[in-house]
């Protein structure tokens, strides 16, 4: 599932209590993959220094990768111009993230585990 940006209010019931709370999305949450379609791949993932990405401009020619952390928010943004690229992901806090590749109009997400 996947939630557009936009204004939401999140409303529940608990123990006969009615809660509502408004939120902002800034950005899509959450990501349809297909790994079988993607036509890059990442080594080693879970991560610990860096995060190699092959296999990126095939056909495209240069390619913006980013890189959100759990809430969102943008980590890391780089444009690479060969077949493969290494992110420093060594300064980053350990966690789920989403890579996000952007080449050639078209736009593919996975994610990425920082672990050390």
């Amino acid at each position: 599932m996947t939630l557009a940006t936009g204004a939401y209010t999140f409303e529940a019931t608990f123990n006969g209590q009615e809660y509502s709370r408004p939120f902002t999305i800034g950005m899509p949450i959450g990501v349809d993959e297909n790994e079988a379609s993607a036509t890059f791949s990442l080594s080693p993932n879970p991560a610990g220094a860096v995060l190699r990405i092959i296999g990126l401009t095939e056909g495209h020619g240069v390619a913006s990768a980013f890189l959100y952390d759990a809430t969102g928010r943008l980590t890391l943004n780089e444009r690479v111009s060969a077949p493969s690229a290494e992110l420093d992901v060594s300064r980053l806090p350990q966690g789920m993230y989403q890579l996000r590749i952007d080449a050639g109009g078209q736009t593919q997400a996975r994610r990425v585990v920082i672990a050390r």
